[in-house]
């Protein structure tokens, strides 16, 4: 049965752009959940494949081309990996180029690679609202570097240090905050000024994921039965089984750039989130309110999706504390969220470092029970 099936899908490729379209053009419902996923993996191997050969054909890869070095800069959430595919679509037809994940406030570490590049392409990574002057300073090494660089991003802040940057380099600098996701705004940029290579580039694949670029950003990814499994969730559930795993982020690269070994990784580490999530709803269960806060102890759970945790939480409180365990050191911390606006945490907590909305500190029974004065009446 699954022969035919690939067989089918082999024969009316053009016309399945995607894994839904593929379920409901094969009429495969009655088929189980391993059987569908098996497809998916057998569809995205032959898919990988013919979009491989298709760059090969394209790029000329000489030694001229191979002596040049771009560094990727992109925030590492699944717009910004797809973000920082697209650029690497547009720095291989002259360049090498390696990729640096990170976020605003940590950019500033990577300075020292910059004198290593020709060309330095910066994509999804904001200005850092809580220290503007911070990105002012990375960009300010861009510009002694001496090098060829470009940013393109789609977050608002910009307008706070726009008239710090000089004149002449306003241009190294392309933000539309209208677009959804920074992979449609790098998809934007490239149309618009690369014209030739979009007309190779743009194809149904790329329009797929710029639209799971958009779907992400706008929090729109993944519903919460998990009732459908297509090629967006794949990766969405690759990452989310361990967000902090560079390894992961990179498979998830070479997958969109036709890498096999790649692929099948990545649909074994999406596996594994079934696993984190089952785990999240079961802490979800043991929560526990006091006052007008949601308290979660994680500290036995290995595994789990915090921020989609503090998501359910949030339909009964605005405020979550969810106490965990750094497993490898036996350490616990408790991690306190709001989705108030009005509520900067760092400053209400006297904290030296995190996000209005965020911040971990180290667990202590005392400390809880300040915490908790701190915030029952706000």
């Amino acid at each position: 049965m699954i022969v035919n099936v690939i067989e089918t899908l082999y024969t009316n490729i053009d016309k399945i752009c995607i894994i839904d379209e593929l379920v409901n053009y094969l009429d495969i419902e009655h088929l189980n959940k391993d059987d569908i996923i098996n497809i998916i993996k057998k569809y995205m191997v032959w898919f990988c494949k013919s979009e491989l050969r298709k760059l090969d054909t394209y790029f000329d890869r000489g030694g001229e081309v191979l002596n040049k070095k771009t560094l990727i800069i992109a925030h590492g959430d699944l717009d910004g990996i797809i973000s920082a595919y697209l650029a690497a679509l547009l720095s291989m037809k002259y360049s090498n180029y390696t990729i640096k994940y990170t976020q605003p406030f940590l950019i500033g570490s990577l300075k020292e690679y910059l004198k290593h590049f020709d060309n330095i392409i910066i994509v999804d990574i904001a200005v850092n609202n809580r220290d503007p002057d911070y990105t002012i300073d990375f960009i300010n090494a861009l510009i002694e570097s001496g090098k060829k660089w470009l940013w393109i991003d789609h977050h608002s802040g910009w307008d706070m240090i726009y008239d710090k940057i000089p004149y002449e380099y306003i241009n190294n600098i392309v933000y539309n905050m209208e677009a959804v996701s920074c992979a449609y705004a790098v998809s934007k940029y490239i149309k618009t000024k690369y014209l030739s290579l979009w007309n190779i580039i743009n194809d149904d694949k790329l329009k797929y994921l710029v639209f799971v670029a958009n779907l992400s950003d706008s929090g729109k990814l993944l519903d919460d039965k998990l009732d459908k499994i297509d090629y967006k969730e794949l990766i969405y559930m690759a990452l989310k089984s361990d967000i902090k795993s560079g390894k992961i982020k990179a498979l998830i690269f070479n997958t969109l750039f036709g890498d096999i070994d790649s692929m099948l990784s990545v649909c074994e580490y999406a596996d594994n989130y079934y696993e984190v999530l089952n785990n999240t709803y079961k802490l979800f269960e043991s929560r526990k309110r006091v006052d007008n806060i949601i308290i979660v102890n994680a500290t036995e759970v290995q595994k789990f999706d915090m921020t989609k945790l503090f998501t359910m939480c949030y339909k009964e409180s605005d405020i979550v504390i969810v106490i965990w365990r750094l497993h490898d050191k036996g350490k616990d911390l408790m991690t306190i969220a709001t989705k108030r606006k009005d509520i900067d945490l760092v400053k209400v907590l006297g904290v030296e470092s995190g996000a209005a909305f965020r911040v971990t500190i180290d667990f202590s029974k005392e400390k809880l029970e300040e915490v908790i004065d701190k915030l029952k009446n706000l």
